[in-house]
């Protein structure tokens, strides 16, 4: 619908993140009070270490299909929300997005990236 679902909808049906090191520096600079996730597992793909968190955070990396097959794992069954503008590109050339849904926030997260800039193929 052109309204849309509210955040916490749509992180009812999620049970695990799959999120890039740079969106993970993002969101965890927010500080403690703004953390949106819950204690759902978030698997951070990076090769640098990242700070101990209160939440269910762990570093990981690997090729993308095992990355995905391992969060989906952990999902327990429900989806896996992947986020992060490279990360995006990486799962989604590799063929294993089923859904991409845009989301719009009222904050000025930075300078950003181009979420589809850098796509090997196209998609239908």
């Amino acid at each position: 619908n052109s309204e849309g679902i509210g955040f916490e909808e749509f992180l009812n049906d999620v049970g695990c993140l799959l999120m890039g090191r740079n969106t993970y520096d993002v969101v965890s600079g927010f500080g403690p009070d703004m953390w949106a996730y819950g204690n759902r597992p978030v698997h951070v793909v990076t090769h640098r270490q990242i700070s101990s968190s209160k939440y269910n955070v762990s570093s990981v990396s690997g090729d993308i299909p095992q990355l995905v097959s391992d969060a989906l794992k952990a999902a327990g069954g429900k989806d896996v929300y992947v986020d992060g503008g490279n990360l995006i590109r990486q799962v989604l050339d590799a063929g294993l997005l089923d859904d991409i849904i845009i989301t719009m926030v009222p904050r000025i997260l930075g300078q950003g990236k181009s979420l589809f800039s850098g796509a090997l193929k196209q998609h239908p």
